[in-house]
């Protein structure tokens, strides 16, 4: 495998090695980034439980199952978060690894190049790449999966059929949506075998075909749980509609590399033309890639039966720089071309503006929408003022000697979290879906964990039929906020 490393030109080995350093010293802090509420549920209901439990249930969509399962393997008790955090890490550098593996065979080695500093610096990767959730885990899957079915699909190699339904079984395990993955990677591969081989087009649609049986194996899994799927898919979780979605994603995944953007006009002629060049196949394959993902992915969006939310095209963000990254390495070659020049400078000349653009303009570009769905792929708010573990302390602190009853809102879930990773005394901290169960209808909470008074009221009205005459901020740690509720 090393050989896909260090062939090449030592420039761009030089480049990758950069790149790949670069993109782990900017998501070195986030290894200490506290658990957020889908972390915290996961941790404590999924992985918690041992491997083969988050098989068993699939109660709540947070249990992305094959990861839930790995996490498990990796927990031990009493870990720290950035010891549970080394785990996606891993996987980014596998993922990252896979790109420049399988990147080189399908698209070059400048697009690859490009791609990793796209990806690399892309605000999205930073949001998710470290998160304890299955989709930056998908990542290397997704790449291994793409390649697989080039292989089998476009040059009949038929032992990667065996890799293809291996992987893209592994793809559904951690979440159902990633058959939108598999999708995207039979249609690919499908149009590259049909321009590619062009005597072998029967074939090549015989075999995705079969890439079409073999890649919903993964969905044995979820089996046993089908009336738990249905029932997530009749309930409204998300209000994103599927232009808005799509919008979002196109706002977050290239708002930082706007700048590029006539560049990238210019690399879609040229690889238009590229396809009447066989020996450089890779700008007609990405424009390809980029024309499966804008055609079938607000296809399927639109036609899913439940509304999702942004994140979860995530798996798709290598593929998506990948082509990106193809088009561009056209486009470069080309304006270096037409000034009859070498394109080896225009391209580090390039690498190191991806490189800065990725890490100096904000997500999105600095500009999103300040209402709802902002916290999905723009703007987290797990980011902004988010102290779960500095609230435990505080309340411990606040309630010494007494043992009010706290009201735990669905958010709160992560203060919930540490106290159960350490519990420093008895309190009184019971979740809003629990609170009948514990205390009945008659007994109404003392005080509030929550964001803003209007989460308060709705996890009281969860809770009690009676109004508050008062509400009021007892302990603010920034988002989370304990609040004091007084009753007439």
């Amino acid at each position: 495998m090393a050989q896909y490393f260090w062939r090449g030109p030592r420039w761009l080995i030089a480049a990758q090695v950069v790149l790949v350093g670069g993109s782990f010293v900017a998501l070195l802090p986030h290894l200490f980034d506290d658990v957020w509420q889908d972390e915290a549920v996961t941790l404590m209901f999924y992985a918690a439980q041992g491997f083969w439990y988050p098989f068993s249930d699939y109660s709540l969509p947070n249990n992305h199952p094959l990861f839930s399962a790995v996490l498990a393997a990796w927990w031990q008790p009493g870990a720290s978060v950035p010891q549970l955090r080394a785990l996606p890490a891993l996987l980014w550098g596998l993922s990252l690894a896979c790109l420049l593996v399988f990147g080189r065979g399908l698209l070059g080695r400048a697009a690859t190049a490009i791609a990793l500093a796209l990806w690399g610096g892309s605000a999205v990767t930073a949001a998710f790449a470290l998160a304890l959730r299955g989709y930056a885990f998908s990542w290397p899957f997704v790449l291994i999966e793409a390649a697989a079915a080039v292989a089998f699909i476009a040059r009949g190699n038929t032992p990667a059929a065996v890799g293809f339904t291996l992987v893209a079984a592994a793809n559904v395990a951690i979440v159902p949506t990633n058959l939108l993955v598999t999708a995207v990677c039979i249609a690919w591969a499908t149009c590259i075998g049909w321009t590619e081989h062009a005597a072998q087009r029967a074939a090549c649609v015989r075999r995705a075909g079969l890439a079409v049986l073999l890649g919903a194996a993964g969905l044995l899994v979820f089996l046993p749980h089908l009336a738990q799927l249905r029932q997530h898919a009749q309930m409204v979780t998300s209000h994103w509609s599927s232009a808005a979605l799509s919008a979002h994603w196109l706002l977050a995944t290239l708002g930082q590399y706007a700048l590029l953007a006539p560049l990238a006009a210019g690399g879609l002629v040229v690889g238009r033309r590229a396809r009447r060049v066989p020996a450089r196949p890779g700008g007609w394959r990405a424009l390809q890639l980029l024309g499966v993902l804008s055609l079938l992915v607000p296809a399927a969006l639109a036609l899913l039966p439940v509304a999702v939310f942004p994140r979860t095209l995530v798996p798709l963000l290598p593929l998506w720089y990948l082509a990106l990254g193809g088009v561009l390495a056209h486009g470069i070659t080309a304006l270096a071309r037409r000034a009859h020049q070498h394109p080896r400078p225009w391209l580090v000349v390039l690498l190191a503006l991806v490189f800065v653009c990725g890490r100096l303009v904000p997500a999105c570009g600095g500009r999103f929408d300040a209402g709802a769905g902002e916290a999905d792929l723009c703007q987290q708010y797990y980011h902004r003022d988010y102290y779960p573990a500095a609230m435990l302390a505080a309340v411990v602190a606040r309630v010494s000697g007494v043992r009010p009853r706290i009201l735990l809102d669905a958010e709160a879930q992560a203060v919930a979290y540490y106290f159960w990773v350490k519990p420093t005394r008895p309190l009184l901290l019971v979740g809003h879906l629990n609170w009948r169960a514990v205390f009945g209808d008659s007994v109404a909470p003392d005080l509030v964990l929550s964001h803003s008074p209007d989460q308060v009221r709705r996890a009281l009205l969860a809770v009690t039929a009676r109004t508050p005459a008062r509400i009021t901020v007892a302990l603010d740690t920034g988002y989370f906020k304990l609040y004091r509720v007084g009753w007439p």
